[in-house]
């Protein structure tokens, strides 16, 4: 958006007249959209005379068309975007499903699983790995420390990595993961139960770099049994986590299994679902967005919302907006239902304004069963 006076000043008429002022009321902000979706870029402004709003996208202005429309409505000015959008690279990934994009990255009915992006360059060209899944360790019958669970993670990843890199890039045969570099990592999901716990705080020990040679040590000490295990690619994938992930606490819940299945929409159409997490993320940008979704035959009303930017170590931008409208508006369609509100209730009073996940007291001797 370009506008003819620059905010706040004062300027001279052609004809030497009176001074002219212009400031913003309303100004344009940041909006992130789904694909194909509908998308209204709005801004205001005062002016002491009649003032013109021209839109601009890469330095070109924008006409009226079957992509744009602009509209005004006194000094309210809108942009109308109904099908601009173009991505190079798309990747929807599914429940206990992989995937990588060089471009736009979503995911979503993040409850029980947790969902793992990592943003990184790939010899120089944008990557956004993601993970969806209930992660447990392949021999489900150990009990492993929170060093052992982490290891066994940064192995898991290591290999979903090299087998997405060698899909998405197109290459003749597997990459070295060493030539990843600007390494990022988001988590979100899990229950409050100990066991989604004990991954938060096994993932945790990459907050500090003091905890990297016991790591390193625990990786390279793993028994292959019979397999191929990506240590080296593992210990690299450390190095480059350290001091480099952000994980968010627990903000949803999942119902009891007997429960969830009688509960569910593929059971009963016209059931409502617990909340989940739904994360939309453009690694071109490195910002994302991140939300509490609650789905219902009548649609789906996001309970809170986060805009994610990891281009960036400041971890203030980690925290939940409550959408107050349309909490208001389930509250309406389910006014009647009292076990439907109970759930929205619970699911209310999970949401932390702080959303970012602080490891429990004696993390090391976590273990996961």
């Amino acid at each position: 958006m370009s506008e003819e006076k620059t905010s706040g000043s004062e300027n001279k008429t052609n004809e030497g007249h009176s001074d002219l002022k212009l400031s913003l009321l309303m100004k344009l902000n940041d909006t992130f959209a789904f694909k194909g979706d509908r998308v209204v870029l709005q801004c205001s402004i005062k002016s002491s005379t009649s003032a013109e709003v021209k839109w601009f996208k890469n330095h070109a202005q924008l006409q009226d068309s079957d992509n744009y429309e602009q509209t005004q409505d006194n000094q309210c000015f809108e942009l109308i975007i109904k099908k601009d959008f173009y991505f190079t690279d798309y990747i929807d990934v599914g429940q206990e499903q992989t995937g990588i994009s060089r471009h736009i990255i979503v995911t979503d009915s993040v409850s029980s699983c947790f969902a793992m992006l990592i943003d990184g360059l790939f010899e120089n060209s944008s990557f956004a790995f993601l993970k969806h899944s209930a992660w447990r360790p392949k021999d489900e019958s150990s009990s492993l420390s929170a060093m052992e669970l982490i290891s066994n993670i940064l192995i898991d990843l290591a290999e979903l990595i090299k087998t997405n890199l060698k899909t998405s890039f197109n290459l003749p045969e597997q990459p070295d993961l060493m030539h990843i570099t600007n390494v990022q990592m988001f988590v979100a999901g899990g229950d409050t139960l100990d066991v989604d716990n004990n991954m938060r705080d096994a993932l945790s020990l990459l907050y500090e770099k003091s905890n990297s040679i016991e790591i390193i040590n625990t990786i390279t000490n793993m028994e292959d049994n019979g397999e191929i295990l990506y240590k080296e690619e593992a210990i690299y994938l450390c190095k480059q986590l350290t001091n480099q992930i952000t994980i968010l606490d627990a903000a949803t819940y999942v119902l009891p299994s007997l429960e969830e299945d009688a509960n569910s929409i593929v059971e009963n159409p016209n059931t409502i679902e617990s909340a989940s997490i739904y994360i939309n993320y453009d690694c071109l940008i490195k910002r994302g967005l991140v939300g509490i979704a609650w789905r219902s035959p009548a649609g789906t009303f996001n309970l809170a919302l986060m805009v994610i930017d990891l281009s960036t170590q400041d971890k203030s931008q980690y925290q939940w907006c409550i959408q107050d409208d349309e909490i208001k508006r389930v509250k309406e369609l389910i006014l009647n239902q009292q076990y439907d509100m109970e759930k929205l209730e619970k699911s209310l009073s999970l949401i932390p304004r702080n959303a970012l996940y602080i490891r429990s007291a004696g993390y090391s001797s976590s273990i996961i069963t």
